[in-house]
């Protein structure tokens, strides 16, 4: 009974009865499938994945460039009598950017020894892992980073301002 109750069911899914079933049968039914297991598409998407890798990496060295050359500015408004130096934040920026680039560059290392390594993978590892979960991961972690640089150096200077004009206490 319970091979004609599957032989029926199989007969309802194989046969569209609608202009709907027939579309959505056609768009993500056995076809779909079976062209997502070609070569074309797996190449395709590594090539996007690729690219989105390399993206990454001049949007990065663009945006360190042009860190630098906001280092001017930050210089003279550092030489402004205020509370707030920007020096300090343009710092904090410069070594937030190079940790980016550094972080993402170690994970990508990290990955592609780890495929050289295995004996059995599939080919979109790499370009997954680099085209996507490394500029991720590397953004979180400079984030952190750039924040720990930050504090340090304005600790740093604090220490250098006490050691060097320290406040008379009465």
């Amino acid at each position: 009974m319970s091979s004609t109750i599957y032989t029926k069911l199989d007969e309802l899914t194989l046969q569209p009865t609608g202009l709907l079933d027939r579309i959505i049968d056609s768009t993500f039914g056995s076809d779909a499938v079976a062209f997502m297991n070609t070569n074309i598409f797996q190449i395709a998407v590594k090539g996007l994945l690729i690219s989105l890798s390399i993206a990454f990496q001049w949007i990065v060295e663009i945006s360190w460039l042009l860190t630098a050359l906001l280092g001017p500015l930050a210089v003279g408004g550092s030489l402004l009598p205020v509370g707030q130096k920007a020096i300090w934040a343009w710092l904090s920026g410069f070594f937030s950017v190079a940790m980016v680039k550094l972080s993402f560059n170690i994970i990508s290392g990290l990955v592609a020894t780890l495929i050289v390594k295995a004996e059995q993978n599939d080919p979109l590892i790499f370009a997954f892992a680099v085209g996507l979960l490394s500029p991720i991961l590397a953004v979180i972690l400079a984030s952190g980073a750039g924040m720990a640089v930050f504090n340090s150096l304005s600790s740093l200077a604090k220490f250098g301002l006490e050691y060097f004009f320290p406040l008379k206490k009465s």
